[in-house]
């Protein structure tokens, strides 16, 4: 079944995002260059909302895009930091799958970055077989796959000269910061840093 989106009770978060900035619902329609009727259009599903209107509203008001759209608290997001692991572990029943579990069972909740989407399709691709690799790729799809931006590029490039972490762990770290979501890892490389749910790995 198709998501809607924005999720239910879009009007609802604008109005809150108005009350915060003590404006109007009118006002914040001339923010983001749109009729105020747009609003209710977008909240229906009768027109979709485009990206330059969303980040109009985004930019001005400082809220998480997750929230925005979804209606997600960041602290309920949460996304898996070592897919290779994933791949290993939940997907093959492995000694660490319980910790991966709770994670990505709670597909309302999670966010899933298109590099995740590659290494779990080709760690199980490469030890088993291409059905299996789809299989889990389906179950990962099932939560908010973000694909790699610009934005997203340039971060996880500060990330990475600033903790010395590879590319596509910086990647998938600036995947969950942009939506202000939880890292699940047990990559010891992402321990201590913000916004981390660390446990060390079963061996």
């Amino acid at each position: 079944m198709t998501k809607q989106y924005p999720a239910p009770g879009f009007l609802d978060r604008l109005n809150k995002i108005c009350q915060d900035n003590d404006i109007t619902l009118e006002r914040l329609a001339e923010i983001a260059e749109v009729e105020p009727a747009m609003f209710e259009a977008y909240a229906t599903g009768e027109l979709k909302l485009d990206e330059l209107t969303l980040h109009r509203i985004l930019d001005y008001s400082g809220v998480d895009w997750m929230w925005l759209e979804h209606g997600y608290e960041p602290e309920d997001l949460k996304v898996i930091g070592d897919s290779e692991k994933l791949g290993v572990e939940y997907f093959a029943a492995g000694k660490n799958a319980e910790f991966f579990a709770s994670a990505i069972e709670d597909t309302e909740h999670l966010v899933v970055s298109t590099i995740n989407i590659y290494e779990v399709f080709k760690r199980i691709l490469a030890q088993r077989d291409e059905h299996s690799a789809l299989q889990a790729v389906a179950i990962m799809e099932q939560g908010h796959v973000i694909d790699v931006s610009s934005e997203i590029a340039l971060t996880a490039a500060q990330i990475s000269i600033e903790n010395k972490i590879p590319m596509a762990d910086s990647i998938i770290y600036a995947t969950a910061k942009s939506g202000s979501a939880i890292l699940w890892t047990q990559d010891v490389d992402f321990n201590g840093l913000e916004n981390v749910q660390y446990c060390q790995r079963i061996v």
